[in-house]
């Protein structure tokens, strides 16, 4: 079967992207592509991408030459433009709940997580949409299993994250645990412009002793996974529709310390992590360090953690939109 993913948006992306890191929404379009192609399909991605070419059998291409003519043609949190003519099934996949993805001329919208199916449906009700989860790679951030540093915690994700709040939650995590060290990861650097407001971020996050790596390679932000102990996602206004770094940190059996808010309470269980009120009431500098100081409950979270989001791997979310949205 042809497959064309289509996104005319955003930031530049491509295959080589991969190894060098990106953000979550471009992750999932190559990682999809790649599994659709393992799996005998002909798969095109049409982006704003730097280095038009194929990448692990799947090809890039800029979206001017994109026609929709597939037999599937799936629209990355964009709609079908009006000027095409339809010839083939057109799908849109919401993966931004700030995105408007319906359109009448698509057959299915592609919902990544409970959550948003709710969002979607909230804002214009219809029997279009499906919810087929994001996927991940399981084996890549759960094995093989490492050692983990004692009284780490790290964050990964956009800054908008709360990634500000860091400094604050260390200083008071060590004023009871000295020993206790903060990683950061992606951020300002995240999404390749180089005047974006956070750039001020990463010189206070070090000031306050946070270690701030920025943007890294994919196997480099896989060690720090397996490596950590708790993973914090601080309270902010941002909004999981689904929570793909906290899944993998689960993987990696890295304890989520989240808000109850957007997908995250469908993610994770009182068996394998930490859920806050997001109202402002839970203190989050307090949960690391209970939880740290209670080893036996830490091994047992970071254990239900791997078990909870194996059926995330993209050997089970591929099928579903084979069975689901490409009708095989």
């Amino acid at each position: 079967m042809n497959i064309k993913f289509h996104r005319n948006v955003g930031i530049p992306f491509d295959g080589s992207d991969y190894a060098s890191g990106i953000g979550g929404l471009e992750m999932q379009v190559i990682e999809l592509a790649k599994e659709l192609t393992k799996r005998g399909h002909e798969v095109e991605v049409y982006v704003s991408c730097s280095h038009p070419g194929e990448y692990d059998g799947v090809k890039y291409k800029q979206p001017s030459e994109f026609k929709g003519d597939g037999d599937v043609s799936i629209y990355v949190d964009t709609v079908p433009d009006a000027a095409l003519e339809k010839r083939s099934k057109w799908v849109t996949w919401a993966l931004t709940a700030s995105f408007r993805c319906y359109s009448t001329q698509v057959s299915y919208v592609v919902c990544d997580s409970p959550w948003t199916l709710d969002f979607y449906q909230s804002i214009k009700p219809s029997d279009r949409y499906v919810m087929i989860p994001c996927g991940f790679c399981y084996d890549s951030c759960a094995e093989p299993r490492l050692p983990k540093r004692p009284n780490s915690i790290m964050f990964a994700g956009h800054s908008d994250k709360g990634m500000d709040r860091l400094a604050d939650i260390l200083g008071r995590v060590r004023s009871r645990i000295p020993s206790a060290t903060c990683s950061a990861y992606g951020g300002a650097t995240l999404w390749k412009y180089p005047g974006n407001y956070r750039q001020a971020l990463p010189a206070s996050l070090k000031a306050a002793g946070v270690d701030y790596h920025g943007m890294v390679p994919r196997e480099e932000l896989l060690m720090a996974f397996k490596t950590s102990e708790v993973f914090i996602l601080p309270r902010s206004t941002y909004i999981e529709t689904f929570g793909l770094s906290t899944a993998e940190a689960m993987a990696s059996g890295c304890v989520p310390i989240c808000s109850r808010r957007g997908n995250l309470p469908n993610l994770l269980t009182e068996a394998s992590g930490i859920l806050l009120e997001h109202d402002g009431t839970a203190d989050e500098a307090e949960a690391i360090v209970e939880l740290l100081l209670d080893r036996e409950r830490l091994e047992r979270l970071s254990e239900g953690a791997r078990a909870e989001v194996k059926k995330y791997d993209w050997s089970n979310i591929a099928s579903l939109w084979e069975k689901g949205v490409l009708g095989l």
